[in-house]
């Protein structure tokens, strides 16, 4: 079965750290399939149909698929699910930038993600999206990011409560940071897990 994976906000594929991604989902019963997203002067609805788009030409009609997505490329991920329906999704760190979190972000996380992207992200309820998304969902996060950012920490935990089929696993001493090692063990040991359900 393909994993599509979605990268981090201004993360590229060819980065080291999803290299390093890819080669150890490849030891899974995953094909691991990098996802290009271009970060660059657009908004979160623009990277939705990009992943989109792009799932929809790299695999077959009625093919099963699972969907993993980390940080910006979490919340991506999460959004174009309703669509896609992924036999699994797997959100690392998921961003806290939809409509319901926008009241407590840092006004200084928001003023460097810009007006546009700000805006759009009103877009985008995380309770209408949770209610209709229905398939089994693992979300993964750091015990030091969950420290260090309240607000990640506290969509994470309130996804786990609202999403009828999500799980949340705690990677201990792990930053926001999907190349390290400690999260890349966690996410490899997950998709484990998975496979012996199957």
């Amino acid at each position: 079965m393909k994993l599509f994976i979605v990268p981090g906000f201004t993360e590229s594929i060819t980065d080291a750290q999803y290299q390093v991604l890819k080669n150890t989902i490849s030891q899974t019963c995953y094909t691991p399939v990098l996802v290009p997203i271009h970060w660059k002067n657009r908004v979160m609805t623009q990277y939705v149909s990009e992943l989109i788009d792009f799932l929809l030409t790299h695999k077959r009609k009625n093919e099963e698929f699972a969907l993993l997505g980390f940080s910006f490329g979490a919340y991506a991920a999460l959004i174009a699910s309703v669509q896609l329906q992924p036999n699994h999704l797997y959100l690392c760190s998921l961003s806290p930038y939809f409509r319901e979190d926008l009241s407590h972000t840092p006004e200084k996380w928001l003023k460097n993600l810009g007006k546009k992207r700000t805006k759009d992200f009103y877009n985008f309820s995380f309770n209408t999206i949770a209610q209709q998304s229905s398939c089994p969902v693992t979300l993964l996060a750091g015990s030091l990011e969950m420290e260090n950012y309240p607000t990640l920490k506290q969509r994470v935990l309130q996804a786990q409560l609202v999403m009828p089929n999500a799980k949340y696993l705690c990677i201990q001493g792990a930053h926001h940071n999907i190349g390290q090692s400690e999260y890349i063990a966690a996410i490899h040991t997950e998709l484990l897990q998975y496979n012996k359900k199957d």
